[in-house]
């Protein structure tokens, strides 16, 4: 898939360079449409994000932006592995009455498509374990789970430093440990599981439900409600949570900011306080101290320098 190449900034602006550093009162960078579904590499270098419908990469260096696939993605269904490389996503595809699942992987700089797996249908996520790079989905017509390896290319990443693996469906999250055996986390009652990431050690998960709840757990400590949000998102370095904090006016949403927990204090931190403004969206710049967002119905995307002071993880590279 080519790239749709930007020219003289009437695809985007990058106020960045006008500025001279991220200000989160300017936009850092501002689309030609409204964006959602933000998801940074990890190595900071690129965007992936739906806009009308369509999922697509925006290079931050190059300045180009890639259309990845046409076909709606559903919630989660891409992510980046360590090295920030290849996106990975899910595509359904409906061929007479049927519809096709195919996991597949696009690598932005040779703007090229793989096929990994095509999946029996009714796949609903693949959770994607850093710590050991295994991909991981619940297949309903075989009621079963299952996981699969593929080759990341990163010599910075030991690719066994966790057994541990998580699996998660629309109602409930698993952990399975070494020989594969499923034990069950949690199963929403009367809501859906949305929104999950898991830690870069595998240690941890977080997950949002359709009752704008953010809930955490880990693989020796049970499940437990953190916050009322959306779309959390762990660091890759601290034990720190990022995600959309809600303010509720009775049952209904009223106001979204962007706010962190921090684990070694066990404390939360707006970010954001801003009225009348729905803050969405954040995501890490890979290891870099800022946090990206958008607003909603906006095609503005903004960053705010932050500093961090959770507990550094123990990986192994």
């Amino acid at each position: 898939m080519s790239a749709l190449k930007s020219l003289a900034f009437t695809t985007f602006v990058f106020w960045s360079a006008v500025c001279g550093a991220a200000d989160a009162s300017q936009p850092w960078v501002r689309f030609a449409e409204p964006i959602e579904q933000l998801e940074v590499s990890p190595n900071g270098q690129f965007v992936a994000y739906v806009s009308k419908q369509e999922l697509k990469v925006l290079n931050l260096a190059t300045h180009e932006i890639y259309q990845v696939t046409k076909f709606s993605p559903a919630h989660q269904s891409f992510f980046w592995p360590p090295a920030g490389y290849r996106l990975f996503y899910l595509e359904n595809q409906k061929k007479n009455d049927v519809v096709l699942q195919h996991l597949k992987a696009f690598q932005v700089l040779e703007g090229k498509h793989e096929e990994i797996k095509q999946l029996d249908g009714g796949v609903e996520f693949v959770a994607f374990n850093p710590a050991n790079q295994k991909m991981t989905f619940y297949t309903p017509s075989k009621k079963q789970m299952e996981s699969l390896s593929v080759e990341f290319f990163s010599h910075n990443i030991q690719h066994a430093t966790s057994h541990n693996r998580w699996a998660v469906t629309s109602k409930q999250i698993h952990r399975l440990d070494q020989a594969f055996r499923s034990h069950l986390v949690f199963t929403a009652k009367g809501e859906d599981i949305l929104f999950f990431d898991i830690s870069s050690d595998n240690e941890m998960i977080a997950w949002q439900t359709s009752a704008a709840k953010v809930y955490v757990a880990g693989f020796s400590s049970p499940p437990k409600l953190l916050d009322r949000g959306l779309e959390p998102k762990w660091h890759p370095q601290t034990r720190t949570l990022l995600y959309t904090g809600v303010r509720m006016l009775g049952s209904a949403i009223s106001e979204k900011d962007i706010k962190t927990y921090d684990f070694a204090k066990n404390e939360s931190t707006w970010l954001t306080q801003t009225n009348g403004v729905h803050e969405r969206w954040p995501r890490w710049k890979g290891k870099d101290p800022y946090v990206m967002f958008t607003k909603e119905r906006t095609t503005d995307l903004f960053a705010q320098k932050i500093n961090l002071t959770g507990t550094r993880l123990s990986l192994k590279h």
